[in-house]
């Protein structure tokens, strides 16, 4: 999920598609969710600065052998490009997010992340976390479950 998440982050192609797209009702595919989703994985402060602090997102993952400290370095610059972020005005403005200059400076690091993780990364099953898939018709509509 963690490295999921910072695929989302890092394909500004994919954000496109998914937050501008008129008929999508599943709030995973907005700005805020994406933002919450890697600090959900990350488990940890959001406002944590030093990566070796006790509530550092990603520390408990490093600490149980999740991820390797290499992962999380590369995580990282992740987390600090996103905490230093503020979107200009409405979270759900995502046309402003998406042409916002420092925006794209969020997602070029997130996208060099996911360039670096791939090169580490030997599993086919973590290689497939990095895959940025468009959603199906089905998984537009929301709530699905109460359908």
């Amino acid at each position: 999920m963690i490295f999921g998440s910072v695929a989302e982050l890092g394909d500004i192609g994919y954000q496109k598609a998914t937050w501008l797209d008129p008929e999508m009702q599943n709030p995973h595919f907005t700005f805020g969710e994406f933002f919450e989703c890697f600090y959900d994985a990350g488990a940890g402060d959001y406002e944590a600065i030093d990566p070796n602090s006790a509530r550092a997102p990603f520390k408990t993952h490093v600490d149980q052998g999740h991820i390797s400290a290499e992962e999380r370095d590369i995580v990282w610059r992740v987390h600090l490009a996103l905490k230093d972020y503020q979107e200009p005005g409405d979270a759900y403005d995502h046309a402003s997010i998406l042409a916002d200059p420092k925006w794209l400076e969020v997602v070029s690091i997130a996208r060099k992340a996911t360039e670096q993780l791939r090169e580490i990364f030997a599993d086919p099953v973590d290689q497939t976390s990095l895959e940025n898939k468009l959603p199906p018709p089905e998984q537009k509509k929301w709530p699905q479950a109460l359908n």
